[in-house]
């Protein structure tokens, strides 16, 4: 069985993919993305 090593480059690019969609989102109602992400990060 073969390991993808591109597996941390691929999770990094759909979390960013995920974050842009939030961002998107955000701007359509009252959803404050910097404070979702500081709530995530602490």
């Amino acid at each position: 069985m073969r390991k993808n090593l591109n597996f941390p480059k691929e999770a990094k690019k759909a979390f960013f993919v995920e974050i842009e969609e939030l961002l998107a989102f955000s701007k359509s109602k009252s959803f404050d993305v910097n404070k979702f992400c500081q709530i995530i990060f602490e």
